[in-house]
């Protein structure tokens, strides 16, 4: 005999966007049948176990996942049979993630530091939907025909068409080319950061007018 941690209960948000802070809960319960102690991870350390909280592509936990936020239980311990704890975090997920279908694991004794009698029921997933915004050219003025050398003025529209703000700062740029496809042997001639315009609400938009040298 021996305890048998579990993941028995989790809330979190079906839907969220990179870079947004997300209230998450779990409940562990010791279904076993002896009380869950741990042990620590230091001579001078109190016993007990990891919890820990990932975003993940798929819904087995490993070490490549994203890594949200850990918690050491020792207050916790002696969990006794039957027994549970409840956690309540914020936690910010990372931006660069990509829009889809991810999953939340949520993982208890991590490290196994605590002897169970199943080991393989330490990791429960939630799926959430992560939203990102999309950011194009939408409307451009430039003259048909100029010179080399010559100024001259160009405008251009930025809009953020997807459906959650684009908060992250970036770049635009005016490429000098012989075709309509941006690569690295097109000159790039004028580069302006967009500090001012973030976070950029969805359906928002701006403006940008300059007088360019070509």
């Amino acid at each position: 005999m021996a305890p048998d941690l579990v993941i028995s209960a989790i809330t979190a948000p079906p839907t969220a966007a990179e870079r947004e802070k997300i209230d998450v809960s779990w409940t562990v319960t010791n279904q076993g049948e002896e009380a869950a102690v741990g042990k620590g991870r230091y001579s001078w350390e109190s016993p007990g176990w990891l919890d820990a909280v990932y975003l993940s592509d798929n819904t087995i936990w490993d070490y490549s996942d994203r890594q949200l936020g850990e918690i050491w239980r020792s207050a916790e311990t002696p969990l006794a049979p039957g027994a549970s704890y409840t956690e309540t975090r914020n936690f910010t997920l990372p931006e660069r993630t990509g829009a889809g279908p991810w999953y939340l694991l949520f993982v208890t004794d991590r490290d196994k530091h605590q002897v169970e009698t199943n080991d393989t029921n330490n990791v429960k997933a939630v799926r959430i939907d992560i939203t990102v915004p999309d950011v194009i050219v939408d409307r451009v003025t430039a003259p048909l025909t100029a010179q080399l050398g010559q100024t001259i003025p160009v405008s251009w529209t930025v809009k953020n068409q997807g459906s959650v703000q684009a908060a992250a700062d970036w770049y635009d740029a005016i490429y000098l080319s012989n075709d309509a496809t941006l690569d690295e042997k097109d000159t790039n001639f004028y580069s302006w950061g967009t500090g001012d315009k973030t976070p950029l609400a969805a359906g928002g938009e701006y403006i940008t007018a300059v007088p360019a040298v070509l």
